[in-house]
């Protein structure tokens, strides 16, 4: 599933966040969560 990158820039906007910058990453869920307790 590939999200629509446009749609969530919207999104986040009308929240009121500014988007300074957008990056696709090739990874899983898990494997940044892997990342982030290791890390620990």
């Amino acid at each position: 599933m590939t999200l629509n990158q446009k749609t969530i820039n919207e999104e986040l906007k009308d929240t009121g966040y500014e988007i300074v910058k957008v990056e696709s990453v090739p990874k899983s869920v898990a494997e940044p969560k892997a990342e982030l307790t290791s890390n620990k």
